[in-house]
């Protein structure tokens, strides 16, 4: 793996060195939780006494098969090099299409990108996983991790592995960022987006139009943020800045890129279910300890993602989004101390605290879920997630959940026995599935090693 992630370190200096520290860090780890206990026992760097005398290698190998699985699910789509191939389509006036239901933004646009033959062949960036009990669910272009507590407690909603897929995402999304957002240190681009914003009929191609529209993102959610920005909406006599634009990209790309990548993984990962992935959300926040602070942070971004169900209809998808994830936080079961305070902040926040900014900076949280289904969603990779989710190891259930259609997956293997039977398509999904009692080592024992020993041949462990 080494000698693979070594091909992919960039060419600059500095780059290049944060890059080769990340890798030789995640290695390390790697390695040492694999093989901490063996031969000569006194020279390995860590142990993991509360798991195994001898390592904790088939909880590393489980978490390679998950990863792998989203690695190659998400990187052979090739998001990023078809967000790039926009330049090769003619322009269109986005920003003059004010109405989320309008038909355009419902449209598949990613899939009149073309990819070139030779992006289609080259090879995939390879990724490091490990576990962590500082970084807990944590992703890079190189590497990714789950929390220590997920090995002996994985049985539970609260310590599932299903978190991995909002990791997966971000690279991606960060990617697709990286390239759409202009480099206003490189003096060409920088001019060129200053024409854009000043002139939006001076696009060339979908790629600029996307790109002018997505700074206008910057620009409302920076305004929702911090002003009421319904009162005075209206950019026709703007007059944009170098400066301005470097300072929005700045401060807010983070909270962009969390906003989308939430909006993505429920897009693709949840299959656009409000209930599982609510539950998903704030269930898997019971784990981070002191997040008190960062509460309406979730609350806006899971808010804005449940709402692309709601983007066709002519009533205020805003309003809607926002009863739905008062009613789903109101129906997850009962918590105690921290994990209640986390849940009552929340509901607190969405009610009697809620103010025409918090509307505001919800409707441009929503628009930039609108982004994401405009623009990063790919038929394609939509029908293979669904089908790996319909592989032959479960039997299905259709129903229906906050008005949208909702299938229920029923896997067929029965806990604690070890069958290979049926491999398992879905690694994420089994994960999910068997994640619904109490921390318990030994049901998390049992689905680790399922997931390390019978993954689908596919996406399991290659030589």
């Amino acid at each position: 793996m080494a000698a693979e992630l070594a091909g992919y370190i960039p060419a600059e200096d500095s780059q290049a060195v944060a890059a080769l520290t990340e890798i030789n860090a995640a290695l390390s780890r790697l390695s040492s939780q694999a093989f901490s206990g063996a031969s000569p026992i006194s020279e390995t760097e860590c142990h993991f006494w509360t798991h195994s005398l001898l390592g904790i290698g088939v909880p590393i190998l489980a978490l390679v098969n998950i990863t792998r699985f989203l690695h190659r699910t998400l990187a052979e789509a090739r998001l990023v090099q078809r967000f790039n191939a926009f330049k090769k389509v003619g322009p269109e006036d986005w920003l003059g299409i004010a109405n989320p239901s309008d038909p355009k933004w419902s449209q598949a646009h990613l899939e009149k990108a073309i990819l070139d033959p030779t992006e289609k062949s080259k090879a995939l960036t390879p990724t490091a996983p490990y576990f962590s009990g500082r970084d807990g669910f944590k992703a890079t272009e190189y590497t990714i991790s789950a929390p220590l507590g997920a090995i002996s407690s994985c049985s539970s909603e609260k310590w599932t592995l299903r978190p991995l897929t909002h990791e997966a995402v971000h690279p991606v999304v960060g990617g697709i960022l990286t390239a759409a957002l202009p480099n206003t240190a490189n003096r060409n681009e920088a001019e060129r987006i200053i024409e854009l914003l000043n002139d939006r009929r001076s696009a060339r191609n979908q790629f600029e139009s996307i790109q002018a529209l997505l700074i206008h993102l910057f620009d409302d959610l920076d305004k929702g943020l911090h002003e009421d920005f319904s009162k005075g909406r209206d950019k026709t006599d703007q007059v944009w800045t170098l400066d301005e634009v470097s300072e929005l990209i700045f401060r807010l790309k983070h909270e962009v890129e969390e906003t989308m990548v939430h909006a993505f993984d429920y897009l693709y990962f949840f299959r656009g279910e409000p209930k599982a992935y609510v539950h998903s959300v704030w269930n898997s926040l019971d784990s981070i300890p002191s997040l008190s602070r960062k509460v309406p942070q979730f609350v806006m971004r899971t808010t804005a993602a449940i709402s692309i169900p709601f983007l066709d209809r002519r009533r205020q998808p805003e309003a809607q989004a926002k009863s739905t994830m008062i009613a789903l936080l109101k129906s997850i079961g009962a918590r105690t101390g921290a994990e209640e305070s986390y849940r009552s902040q929340a509901l607190a926040y969405l009610s009697e605290e809620w103010t025409q900014r918090k509307q505001d900076e919800l409707v441009a949280r929503i628009w930039i879920a609108n982004f994401v289904r405009a623009f990063l969603y790919l038929p394609t990779l939509d029908r293979q997630i669904a089908e790996i989710h319909r592989g032959p190891s479960r039997r299905l259930r259709s129903r229906t959940t906050a008005g949208a259609a909702a299938t229920k997956v029923v896997y067929s293997h029965r806990p604690m026995h070890l069958d290979a039977r049926d491999p398992i398509t879905d690694p994420v999904g089994f994960a999910a599935f068997h994640a619904r009692g109490k921390p318990e080592p030994a049901h998390s024992a049992w689905i680790l090693t399922m997931l390390a020993f019978n993954a689908a041949q596919n996406h399991g462990p290659t030589s």
